[in-house]
């Protein structure tokens, strides 16, 4: 899902009475390696402790690569973790590199919370089915671009996806299902995963078009591309 779009300030509470939902398993506009009954492997991140006791600290994660401006700033690549001492990331702040084990510090916009709470993804919106088929379907949106989203009836969440049939776009909707033990999503019975966040990264390229242009990155929409 080549690109998301980013939380703003909107709170819109609109409801949908009942939804109803595409079908990841075994679904043709989704390809075969993505709802595969083989086991593979995936890497999950895991939560790194600072020697600086690891309760003090917030683990955020880099949307985009920077070089550093002064000598009092860090160079990091898009992906790197972090931990910062706050969530308020509305302006510099300090941090530890955990890929470098480097501090100074960042702007904070350039990085998101990593908690694995879905609230915290730059995907994701509190808003229903149709608001976020509107946003999806806004002039320049590219396929592949997707929403983090409340489902409207019996709690959880949704995943709202742009994609292409070479003749039309359309928006699919998820239901991201929880594992009975509660301690994990799937799309696929057969693919669970820890966190809604791993969930996205491995679909990333299930409905990108590889034709499309990069959507352009400003206040309210991030790039998101699997290179």
């Amino acid at each position: 899902m080549g690109n998301y779009c980013c939380r703003n300030s909107e709170n819109i509470d609109h409801h949908v009475s009942a939804e109803r939902y595409d079908i990841a398993e075994g679904a043709t506009y989704l390809p075969a390696q993505y709802v595969s009954n083989e086991s593979d492997k995936s890497e999950h991140l895991e939560t790194e402790n600072s020697s600086e006791g690891s309760n003090k600290f917030h683990r955020v994660r880099a949307l985009y690569g920077m070089e550093a401006l002064t000598p009092d700033d860090l160079s990091f690549v898009k992906g790197d973790l972090f931990l910062v001492k706050s969530k308020d990331l509305s302006t510099w702040i300090e941090a530890i590199n955990l890929r470098t084990n480097e501090r100074g510090f960042i702007p904070g916009n350039y990085v998101c919370l990593d908690d694995g709470l879905p609230e915290s993804l730059d995907a994701y919106y509190p808003i229903d089915r149709l608001d976020a088929e509107k946003k999806l379907f806004l002039p320049g949106q590219v396929t592949g671009t997707y929403i983090v989203r409340p489902r409207a009836s019996g709690g959880g969440y949704a995943l709202s996806v742009l994609v292409s049939d070479n003749r039309s776009k359309a928006v699919k909707h998820f239901k991201v299902c929880t594992s009975s033990s509660g301690a994990g999503f799937y799309l696929s019975r057969s693919k669970p995963f820890p966190t809604i966040m791993a969930l996205v990264e491995y679909y990333s390229g299930a409905f990108q078009d590889p034709k499309a242009s990069p959507c352009l990155t400003h206040s309210h929409w991030v790039c998101f591309s699997m290179g």
